[in-house]
């Protein structure tokens, strides 16, 4: 992998044009440089910068599988709860909906 990344690079990788057009509106024609700034500017405006790891060797993908699962591990236990308040909050709202329609119609 480069240490600098530019649009030819992404459309060498297979990104999508929306994504390639993000990254030219974002930081131009020119080659940027890997810095945490650049990604977490590149992540902050939508770009998917985690499509970036499938570009990574074996070696650093499984160096970087390492280093981010106790990150992705505690994201899934403190999201799970979220997840299952939303549900209940909008599954109750889906059934009062229906039966509010089926009472109007």
């Amino acid at each position: 992998m480069p240490n600098h990344l530019d649009y030819h690079y992404l459309l060498g990788l297979g990104a999508c044009r929306d994504q390639v057009q993000l990254f030219r509106r974002t930081f131009g024609d020119g080659a940027v440089p890997i810095t945490v700034a650049h990604v977490a500017e590149a992540r902050a405006v939508g770009l998917d910068v985690t499509f970036l790891a499938g570009a990574l060797s074996a070696p650093a993908r499984a160096e970087y599988d390492r280093v981010c699962a106790p990150a992705r591990a505690e994201y899934d236990r403190v999201r799970a709860p979220a997840w299952a308040e939303y549900d209940r909050v909008c599954d109750a709202a889906l059934v009062a909906a229906l039966n509010a329609e089926e009472s109007d119609g």
